[in-house]
């Protein structure tokens, strides 16, 4: 059997190939290694990305692993922000995941990279990279960058959860600016420096790290690990190692992200009470692999079966630390194991079970057995009604019990800035049903996060007075009654753009209704005389990411080409 060549070696002799090849030797790669797959490592590190501060390092150790195996390792950066950083400018945060994602794209194809490893650990860089590593489909594989270390202060661990209700304590009175001081400058350090990884609780960028593991797309163990450790410099350089005999057997994404490993990632989100954006990103991962999945009604009939059996924030009070030294991913797919396809691919050449088989739980009050669960909710539900035809989404694990049965008037706002001013003028006595409409996909554009409202909510201690309905979306750390993504939304002519003040809202999270309590006569008044909405934007990249997206239950990606019929454009 003769050795396996890389893609640029199928470039045939002219001006195209020679001058790539000696533009390259210019950068100083021996005229040997042009023969050799060129692995790319795809980062998304900068100056203002506080997940990402390890980055350059673990690269380092990624290169290491794939010079020892044979490979040539080039770095490239495909942008990336911090969701936290850039929140006072809302609109960008969820485009980006798609503009990430067109950048993978481009910078695999117009390089000619033969594999890819991926550096990523937050929010929307994790599933963009699983999408671009989906739709290119070369050999790829993640090396998920972890969690910050916690700080403990006051006898419990410090979070930049513990920064956002302390928000409202301070609006509140509650709290001293010197304690909030203190909170805000030590939230995100270990040791003095850079706690590095995604926030320390089930955000969005934990849930997608350990999904990430439940899909097989990392090496058992990475999901859990701490940033800043000696633990995560070895899985960068065992990724390094990995890649190559991936590219030699010529296993591709496509092999491991299928049906059966995309159930086992939702049954995973559903037993570590994952993030609500799972709810488009699992879809988003699935298209771009080519699946035609329903996502959603997969996440609606599981919800019913499988329960939420660790309790990390904002869900119970275990931080991601706790959730490591309990066993980490491993141990959780343990207690679910006979929940899962046990035969699914993954990166490692194995099946999932070769994760799982001998993982130990080694806490049990933080990763509960499946039989005696931390809640029997599941970590995510769906929510239909008149009020979300299309379905609306819900964190129950994240929800105290007396909000599981919730009625009240409802509160009508256009937008989250209003309705924090309302909360903070303490007008608010009784028990209400916050709704902020127009802060979709469409409405906002580009679907707001409404992090800071559930956060004043939690810090000035109104959670059981308040529930939270809206057409965007919120923050995987968000905690109390969010019910998000109501779809159809607002901009798109909704029932949620017909709310008005003092309507009754009715919320069922048990049987998974949500109803708005007016008759048929007033729905056709009221839409006769609705305005009809009109987005608004000057940016040239919000216009197009507007009018090219899919629905949010089709994980809002790009266009309607048919991602199961793409192939790699390249002439030879």
């Amino acid at each position: 059997m003769s050795e396996k060549k890389n893609r640029a070696s199928s470039m045939p002799f002219n001006v195209a190939s020679v001058t790539r090849q000696s533009l390259l030797l210019g950068m100083g790669v021996p005229r040997k290694d042009l023969e050799k797959p060129m692995v790319g490592i795809i980062t998304q590190s900068n100056e203002v990305h506080a997940g990402h501060t390890h980055f350059q390092g673990l690269a380092e150790e990624v290169k290491r692993g794939v010079r020892e195996a044979g490979g040539v390792p080039v770095e490239i950066n495909v942008g990336g922000f911090c969701d936290g950083i850039i929140m006072p400018n809302p609109y960008y945060t969820f485009p980006q995941r798609n503009l990430i994602v067109n950048m993978i794209e481009v910078a695999v194809e117009a390089n000619l990279l033969d594999a890819m490893v991926f550096l990523a650990s937050c929010d929307k860089n994790v599933p963009a990279a699983l999408m671009g590593a989906a739709r290119t489909n070369w050999p790829s594989i993640l090396v998920c960058g972890g969690s910050m270390a916690p700080v403990e202060y006051k006898g419990e661990p410090l979070t930049l959860e513990s920064v956002i209700h302390s928000v409202g304590q301070m609006t509140k009175g509650e709290m001293s600016q010197a304690e909030f001081d203190v909170i805000c400058e030590n939230a995100c350090l270990c040791d003095g420096r850079s706690s590095a990884g995604a926030c320390s609780a089930m955000t969005t960028g934990t849930t997608m790290q350990i999904l990430t593991e439940a899909l097989g797309m990392c090496l058992p163990g990475n999901s859990s690990c701490l940033g800043i450790s000696g633990r995560m410099n070895d899985m960068a350089y065992r990724a390094g190692k990995q890649i190559m005999d991936l590219w030699r057997s010529d296993t591709r994404p496509r092999d491991i992200l299928t049906e059966a490993s995309i159930q086992n990632a939702i049954k995973v989100c559903l037993a570590v009470g994952g993030s609500i954006h799972a709810l488009y990103h699992i879809p988003a991962i699935a298209i771009e692999a080519g699946l035609k999945m329903d996502v959603w009604g997969i996440f609606d009939k599981l919800s019913n079966e499988i329960p939420t059996i660790a309790g990390i924030t904002p869900n119970g009070h275990h931080t991601m630390w706790d959730y490591e030294k309990a066993g980490g991913t491993p141990a959780l797919m343990r207690s679910i194991a006979h929940k899962l396809d046990a035969e699914a691919l993954t990166v490692t050449g194995n099946s999932i079970k070769t994760y799982y088989e001998d993982a130990i739980v080694a806490n049990p009050d933080v990763i509960h057995s499946f039989d005696n669960p931390w809640s029997s909710s599941g970590g995510v539900a769906i929510l239909r009604g008149n009020l979300a035809v299309g379905g609306s989404v819900v964190r129950p694990s994240g929800i105290l019990p007396s909000m599981m049965l919730f009625s009240g008037k409802a509160k009508v706002f256009v937008s989250e800035e209003e309705a924090i001013r309302y909360i903070r003028s303490n007008e608010l006595t009784e028990r209400t049903v916050m709704v902020i409409k127009y802060q979709g996909l469409k409405g906002a554009p580009g679907i707001r996060t409404l992090l800071p409202l559930s956060g004043e909510i939690v810090g000035r201690g109104i959670e059981e007075m308040v529930a939270v309905v809206t057409d965007g979306r919120f923050s995987g750390g968000a905690r109390g009654c969010c019910i998000g993504l109501v779809n159809p939304e607002a901009a798109e002519g909704g029932l949620i753009a017909l709310v008005e003040d003092g309507d009754l809202i009715k919320i069922d999270i048990p049987n998974r209704s949500i109803e708005l309590q007016i008759g048929d006569a007033d729905v056709e008044r009221r839409r006769k005389n609705l305005v009809p909405y009109t987005t608004r934007t000057n940016s040239p990249y919000l216009a197009s990411f507007l009018n090219s997206t899919r629905t949010i239950s089709e994980g809002m990606v790009e266009g309607n080409l048919d991602r199961g019929s793409y192939k790699t454009i390249w002439p030879y």
